[in-house]
């Protein structure tokens, strides 16, 4: 397939619209509920569920990038037309996910009493600690199962999904409305229950689990890198949190929570895009060895990325003026959205790693990776020098590294795709 067919086949499929208005409904019903959330619940006690959720990420590395490795060979292996082979690693990964959730499941409490004088027994934070917890256990098996989404049949599920978790998401809101923070909880669990059943129901590839330790090392060899590199970016999400909480109070942080989501929700526009394109790329790489279809489509991944920020961009800057006053408890925060929103703007580098991930350049990706981190803690040295206002620091070092990380992940696809000095 040449270069233009293939992208003009991308452009003008049917599915990847529906997939895409679903992912931006899906983002807009979140980030009005997660709005009305901030209208009933106190910034100290969002503050303590926003600093378990951190948990979050960090649990992610029991998974040992056996999830990462299967959404690279699962597309490629069918692309070759090895689909028995593809089947046994998904049973494996899937053997896996749950031997690591038992584990988890027996370690977490452990983990909690030990740093128990750190944190409370009381009712919030455990709580708190339950629901993430069983979050951890909900999206280890979304996580396998969302890397088998990968037919135009799967994406057309996919959509159908997202409607659904959208309906779920806009009416749970009414938890809130009638008990508070313990509302809140009760949704998180609940939301994250749903999306699970759902992926169960349209699950595309059945498989029964098996536990076989030469398909897990062949996963674990071409995923661990994989991991590694979603591992630094989701600990580098997490600086801007571990900073207020170390200079800052619950408080602080439960004010910085608005913000997060809005990060959070508009970074699903390059989510949803390189989820869709990873698995086609990586099935047109698998059949035709031919790379250089890969580097327009980057360029035009990057420059839709950032036409689609745009509203976004001014949605969050025109509002921000108006906060305050629909969210009494958080107005301190207007200022703050308004400078967080200019990062918005080059938030697609996001969707980068696909080209570094099909082309299994991995010292390339770890680079990057290791980019990031170090761009916020450079970034917060400099700006803590100037200005003692913490959330400041911290919204000014989002936008900064974003815009850092937008032009060195074009940098570095680039020469992963035109020069061999960064290939494994």
């Amino acid at each position: 397939m040449t270069k233009p067919n293939f992208l003009k086949k991308i452009l003008e499929e049917r599915v990847f619209v529906k997939y895409f208005a679903s992912s931006a409904v899906l983002s807009v019903i979140g980030l009005a509920s997660g709005f009305f959330t901030y209208r009933f619940i106190n910034p100290n006690l969002l503050g303590v569920f926003s600093l378990f959720s951190i948990f979050e990420v960090y649990s992610t590395f029991s998974r040992l990038g056996i999830i990462n490795g299967l959404g690279r060979e699962l597309p490629f292996l069918l692309g070759n037309g090895k689909c028995e082979e593809g089947e046994k690693l998904a049973s494996a990964a899937f053997g896996y996910s749950i031997y690591s959730n038992l584990i988890l499941l027996f370690a977490a409490p452990v983990i909690f009493y030990f740093n128990s004088s750190l944190i409370s027994f009381q009712k919030e934070y455990l709580l708190s600690f339950i629901v993430v917890l069983l979050r951890v256990v909900f999206n280890s098996y979304t996580s396998f199962l969302a890397v088998t989404f990968r037919t135009s049949k799967s994406f057309e599920d996919l959509s159908k999904i997202n409607y659904f978790l959208s309906l779920i998401r806009g009416f749970s809101i009414i938890f809130i409305y009638f008990f508070g923070f313990w509302g809140l909880l009760f949704r998180e669990f609940l939301l994250s229950f749903c999306e699970m059943l759902l992926m169960h129901r349209y699950r595309p590839l059945r498989v029964d689990w098996i536990w076989d330790p030469s398909s897990l090392r062949a996963l674990f060899k071409i995923g661990f890198p994989l991991f590694l590199v979603s591992y630094l970016n989701s600990f580098s999400d997490t600086i801007p949190r571990l900073i207020i909480a170390k200079y800052g109070d619950f408080n602080q942080l439960g004010l910085f929570s608005p913000i997060i989501i809005v990060i959070g929700l508009v970074g699903m526009f390059p989510k949803s895009l390189s989820n869709y394109l990873y698995p086609k790329m990586s099935y047109e790489f698998g059949q035709s060895g031919n790379k250089d279809f890969i580097w327009d489509l980057c360029l035009r991944n990057y420059f839709f990325s950032f036409i689609i920020s745009i509203p976004s961009f001014l949605l969050v800057f025109f509002f921000s003026d108006y906060f305050g006053l629909f969210f009494p408890k958080y107005s301190e925060i207007s200022e703050y959205l308004r400078v967080v929103s200019f990062g918005i703007l080059f938030i697609g580098y996001r969707s980068g790693n696909v080209v570094f991930a099909v082309l299994k350049s991995w010292k390339t990706n770890i680079l990057i990776a290791l980019s990031n981190i170090v761009y916020y803690f450079v970034f917060f040295f400099i700006i803590q020098v100037y200005s003692n206002d913490i959330l400041f620091i911290a919204s000014l070092s989002f936008v900064l590294v974003s815009i850092f990380m937008f032009f060195t992940t074009l940098f570095f696809s680039y020469l992963a795709l035109r020069s061999s000095l960064f290939h494994v």
